[in-house]
This record gives C-alpha cells, structure tokens and sequence, in this order.
C-alpha cells in the first residue's frame, strides 16, 4: 500500500486503498470516525425541550397573530403583529408587496416567527443562565 501511495500506480487498487487510507486518516484524526449509532436518549433535555417547543409556540402565536390582524385598533394586539407589518410595508416600497391572502399571510407568518425567535432565545438565555 505504501509504494502504491508513493508511486502514483495507475492501478486502481492502489488508489483505492489509498483513498480509504486517507479517509480513515482524516476522519480518525478530527475525531469524526464513530460506528457507534447514535443514541438520542443523550440529548440534553433543554435541546429536547425546545425542539418540542419551538413548533407549538409557532402555531399559538400563528392563532394569536391571526386574531390580532382583526384588532390592530388595541395596544396589544398591534405590538404582536408589527414586525409582520414592518415587512409588508417594506414589500410595498420596493413595489413588490402583495395584495389580499398575501397580505394577511405575510403579515401573519412573519410576526408569529418573529416573536417564535426571540421568545425561543429569550428561553435559551434564561436556561442557560439558571443553569450555571
């Protein structure tokens, strides 16, 4: 195997091995190389938590920001569905803003991924600093 790496053999075999050779190499060194299946009762429960979380937060703030588009006359309701109505304003600037189902979509799915992040964030921080 060492001459066929040495040599450059147009024989398909040494390159082969030589392949493998690296491959192993490389992987082995970076610590990548595991045959080991992976266990997901070792995940963190933080990280199960959130990947829990993060879809039944979207869709309740999905139905909050729906109700909200029908009451922007009230305080709470306009501060939920701003950032919904920052994009569409934007969308309309640069006259590519869009009318009827998706406006309310737009307006809707941005706001409810908005407050998805910083509410997830918010949870992140707040653990980890309880945490420690």
């Amino acid at each position: 195997m060492e001459e066929a790496r040495e040599t450059g053999d147009a024989d398909q075999g040494g390159r082969r091995d030589e392949q493998q050779w690296v491959c192993y190499h490389t992987n082995s060194v970076q610590g990548v190389y595991d045959k080991r299946p992976s266990n997901r009762a070792n995940l963190p429960l933080m990280q199960v938590r959130i990947r829990l979380a993060a879809p039944l937060l979207f869709t309740l703030l999905v139905l909050a920001s729906t109700r909200a588009l029908n009451h922007m006359d009230q305080p709470l309701a306009l501060l939920l569905i701003v950032p919904g109505y920052v994009v569409q304003a934007w969308l309309f600037e640069a006259h590519r803003a869009l009318g009827g189902t998706g406006y309310e979509v737009t307006m809707v799915g941005v706001s409810a991924l908005v407050w998805t992040l910083i509410l997830l964030g918010l949870w992140a921080v707040t653990a980890k600093v309880f945490r420690s």
